[in-house]
């Protein structure tokens, strides 16, 4: 395996890309801006929006009701409640007849950036990326919100597109958006990476402000509550229960792929730094202790589980200190 092969190996791991994508990057460059811990940007689908109704009330959601400006794909701009108003029902052509009622009528993606972003920057930047990503193919709108410490995007994608195929993003979709995001951010003077979570030993996804400003969605409503996480929270507590009966607890199915997720990502990285040390460059071997410093500093291994369980337990401990 050659050098080229084995950084592309450390610095993408499994994830696919598109075809020829990896020769039109510079890996070297790329590596470096890893091992610098550039910001990471956020691209996510947040959901998906049904009928004319759906649609209306996400327009109305990401504009605040009008009170934040939207932009369409067209380069047009609305403000104020009328103003979305009328785009919506030029735009509306959801409730056709035989429309199956669970189709996706509009993607909804955030695109976000760490606190600090320059939000007119990023605006350009997200104005750019869904330009070359969707426009020739679908519309959209989208919207700044800078009443969050991180400044991010919603778009509003129509799923339909001018080919009457309809938008079906995969997960080796949102690689590439993440990549294609960073380079128009790259371009208005932001510094971003957009690197695979596991490929910087990261194995579970963490809560960011943004995501739970958006599981709120408008500050006038109560907070959604996530059945999902409340029936973790409960197991996670029968869980302790047990071990404190003496009852280990079984390893969950998804614990071993985690920690061998890990461990092959760490050996990637290493094979590469041996690579490195073979060449005769001073910079070469600079690059391979820099990597094995950033291996070394790779978080341990916390599962979703562990880590509530934890959080129980602190939360135990400090009741007992009051």
């Amino acid at each position: 395996m050659s050098l080229n092969d084995k950084m592309e190996k450390a610095l993408y791991g499994k994830v696919k890309r598109k075809a020829n994508r990896a020769g039109n990057i510079n890996l070297r460059s790329k590596l470096n801006s890893v091992l610098a811990k550039k910001p990471e940007v956020m691209v996510k689908i947040t959901g998906f929006s049904k009928g004319s109704g759906g649609v209306k009330s996400s327009l109305d959601y990401i504009t605040r009701n009008g009170k934040v400006e939207l932009e369409d794909s067209n380069g047009n701009k609305y403000s104020g409640k009328e103003s979305v108003k009328e785009f919506f029902n030029e735009w509306n052509d959801f409730d056709r007849e035989k429309r199956n009622k669970n189709q996706r009528d509009a993607m909804k993606m955030v695109l976000s950036m760490p606190a600090g972003t320059d939000p007119e920057a990023l605006k350009k930047a997200a104005r750019d990326f869904v330009k070359k990503e969707f426009s020739t193919n679908h519309e959209y709108a989208f919207a700044l919100h800078t009443d969050d410490k991180h400044p991010h995007v919603h778009v509003i994608v129509k799923t339909l597109g001018f080919d009457q195929k309809r938008l079906n993003p995969r997960k080796a979709d949102i690689q590439n958006w993440r990549e294609e995001f960073a380079e128009k951010l790259n371009e208005h003077g932001i510094d971003a990476e957009a690197t695979p979570r596991a490929i910087r030993g990261k194995v579970k996804k963490s809560e960011a402000q943004i995501l739970r400003h958006i599981e709120q969605e408008e500050a006038k409503r109560k907070p959604r509550v996530s059945t999902v996480k409340e029936s973790q929270k409960k197991a996670v507590i029968g869980e302790l229960s047990a071990e404190k009966s003496g009852i280990d607890a079984k390893p969950k199915a998804w614990d071993k792929p985690i920690r061998n997720q890990q461990k092959e990502v760490k050996k990637a990285w290493n094979e590469l730094a041996d690579e490195l040390d073979k060449q005769s460059s001073p910079d070469d071997s600079n690059l391979a202790k820099r990597i094995r410093v950033f291996v070394d500093a790779m978080p341990k291994v916390e599962t979703r589980s562990e880590q509530m369980k934890n959080d129980v337990k602190k939360n135990i401990k400090h009741e007992h200190e009051r």
